[in-house]
């Protein structure tokens, strides 16, 4: 009678894990789900690491609002208190089971550098770290962007 007890209660233990495990293979926090909180506010970027060097300043006073049609909007104070605006194109997509955030520019400018396929790697409310390996030399850049 023990081991009839044993083997019940290992069946039972058994069962609940297999149920309580989810078929669902979909990336936790899919960013795509969060277009609204991307959409909400403005967001300023906190870091720019690029080609092996760190070009935050490049991006001081500058605002990103990203709107439900797919662009976004770039506002920038010059030294000289002149309002300077740039625009692009953003989108969510998954890309090898790899969460992607899609920023297009054509500014024929330093905004530019932005143009990538970045990988998320963190998307919060109030956060989105991003990141992207270089096809040629394997560097990786980094981007933060954080609401203002």
């Amino acid at each position: 009678m023990n081991s009839i007890t044993k083997i019940f209660s290992i069946l039972v233990l058994s069962s609940l894990v297999l149920i309580s495990c989810s078929d669902d293979n979909s990336v936790s926090n899919d960013p795509s789900s969060n277009s609204d909180k991307l959409q909400n506010g403005t967001w300023v970027i906190s870091y720019y690491w690029n080609s092996e060097k760190d070009k935050t300043s490049m991006f001081t006073n500058h605002d990103f609002n990203f709107s439900s049609n797919g662009e976004i909007e770039v506002l920038f104070t010059t030294v000289m208190n002149a309002l300077r605006t740039y625009s692009g194109n953003w989108s969510f997509g998954i890309d090898d089971n790899v969460n992607k955030l899609y920023l297009t520019f054509n500014s024929m400018t330093y905004i530019d550098d932005l143009n990538d396929d970045w990988e998320v790697v963190e998307f919060s409310d109030n956060k989105i770290r991003l990141q992207d390996v270089s096809g040629g030399g394997g560097e990786t850049d980094y981007l933060t962007f954080e609401r203002k």
